[in-house]
């Protein structure tokens, strides 16, 4: 439990933790905003590609083995990060990174639905899924601390002493377990993903900056229909597919898998850029940025405990649209901010946001889950896993994408200025354009209030789906009167279900 857990909340911990670091790693590497975002996007990419092939290679080599395989694969690559001269190197390893957290969160879950039975493994994932969710509410706290105290490269450098405690561990004291049956691995489905997203992940890091109509944009587009195509024919010609697109003929699964990957997407991708802002405009220390996300942090602990106990009583449709709306209007109150406010004017629109985002995903999670038959719920647990990082992808880029276009229309820069001042590094912009500091920080908020209206708008989107697709949701799959979960609902990004 210790072991699994532990890995866990450090994978958990890589990914928050990133968002208080980022203005340092633009400025230490010179980085634009489009290559800040592929260093949150390629790890999203990579853990979201592997994260099923991961499950199958456990039950199948041996599910100690694989974990502490790649116990060992994160902790390189995180000193790889660490060591990173240049962002495009940090990019490769973040690839690496990704890969890594995807075998450490499936075969950590899986060797711990193997060491327990009965009630004591509901503990156990319970536990598991707590300590996850923990390290995305003390990730910016530690991100800020460490960047301002030792650096950024510090950020990736503690996991590396850490992965190799856990790998020691793991080594000498988990017991190694296989599946009966192992299934076969689904290479063509894990290759046409991955090249989908791929491909995806260029037209939205590269469609401002090249130009929608330029070559390099096009080849990747298409190429991202194709594969994503190819993928979907692929899975429904399959048996046993590692993404069991079946289960979206579920209603209810449907629409919390929808919400989820919305909600995951407007969430992180905003949280993202408000580091940018916290830091590159109102100057705030790496600290001080990661001591503003309390005002998010506490609403959603509170919210989510609160949605526990509502779901056996109010219906989950209601309690999911309401979080999801109530997220909107957050992110539409964060855009009242300027570059002259403080960490109070941020304090609405981060409560309203943290509560709306604390009822919604314990609410969709059970709403989905509830509405798949008992014999499906791992395959339906392990789905929903993989949706959160293909939100996370999906918001950094759309969010980003708006930030970009809005700070290039907004400040008349180009070149280097431009993209310093899209990265919201203002000193770095002000010194390259000769432009007043008050006017590229204009611009970056201009921007940054256009990513949050994407935002609001995502979500809003996915109130829609919500408020139409969970209405009686039922435990056997089947649509009907609603009942109450048919598994607990946990609060957390990291909701897993043996």
């Amino acid at each position: 439990m210790v072991v699994a857990a532990t890995a866990g909340f450090l994978v958990g911990l890589d990914t928050t933790a990133l968002n208080v670091a980022l203005p340092a790693i633009g400025r230490d590497l010179h980085a634009s905003l489009a290559a800040l975002q592929a260093v949150v996007t390629v790890f999203a990419l990579s853990s979201a590609a592997l994260l099923t092939a991961a499950g199958l290679l456990a039950d199948r080599w041996g599910r100690r083995r694989v974990f502490l395989a790649g116990v060992l694969a994160f902790g390189a690559a995180s000193a790889a990060c660490a060591a990173a001269p240049s962002v495009t190197v940090l990019v490769a390893a973040r690839v690496a990174q990704g890969a890594g957290a995807a075998v450490v969160t499936a075969a950590g879950l899986a060797v711990l639905a193997a060491a327990y039975s009965g009630a004591d493994r509901d503990r156990a994932l319970g536990s598991y899924s707590a300590l996850a969710a923990l390290s995305f509410v003390v990730g910016p706290l530690v991100g800020g601390a460490l960047t301002e105290l030792a650096g950024w490269r510090v950020v990736f450098l503690v996991n590396v002493p850490v992965a190799a405690l856990i790998a020691l561990v793991a080594a000498r004291g988990l017991p190694e377990s296989h599946a009966s049956r192992a299934e076969p691995l689904d290479v063509r489905g894990i290759v046409t993903f991955s090249v989908g997203l791929a491909a995806l992940n260029v037209v939205l890091l590269e469609g401002e900056g090249r130009g929608w109509t330029s070559p390099t944009v096009l080849v990747a587009a298409v190429a991202a229909l194709a594969a994503l195509a190819v993928f979907v024919r692929v899975e429904r010609g399959r048996a046993v597919p590692a993404v069991d697109l079946r289960l979206f003929r579920h209603r209810a699964f449907a629409g919390g898998a929808l919400a989820y990957a919305l909600g995951a997407a407007a969430f992180f991708g905003l949280l993202t850029y408000l580091g940018l802002f916290l830091q590159g405009v109102l100057g705030f220390s790496p600290v001080d940025a990661g001591l503003a996300f309390l005002p998010f942090i506490a609403p959603y602990a509170v919210a989510a405990k609160l949605a526990g106990a509502l779901l056996a009583r109010v219906p989950r449709a209601a309690l999911a649209v309401t979080g999801l709306v109530g997220a909107g209007i957050g992110m539409v109150l964060l855009t009242v901010t300027d570059g002259t406010s403080t960490l109070v004017d941020f304090v609405p629109g981060l409560v309203v946001l943290g509560a709306g985002a604390g009822l919604m995903v314990p609410t969709v999670t059970s709403a989905a889950l509830s509405a798949l038959p008992p014999e499906r719920l791992g395959v339906g647990s392990g789905l929903l896993s993989t949706v959160r990082p293909l939100g996370v992808l999906l918001g950094t880029g759309l969010l980003g994408l708006a930030l970009r276009v809005a700070v290039a229309d907004g400040s008349g820069l180009d070149g280097p200025a431009l993209a310093a001042a899209q990265a919201g590094d203002v000193d770095r912009a002000t010194a390259l354009s000769g432009e007043a500091p008050a006017v590229v920080s204009a611009a970056f908020v201009h921007g940054f209030h256009a990513a949050a209206l994407v935002g609001a708008a995502l979500v809003l989107l996915a109130a829609v789906l919500a408020g139409l697709m969970l209405r009686g949701g039922t435990t056997d799959g089947g649509d009907g009167p609603e009942t109450r979960p048919a598994v607990p609902a946990r609060s957390g990004w990291h909701h897993r279900a043996s």
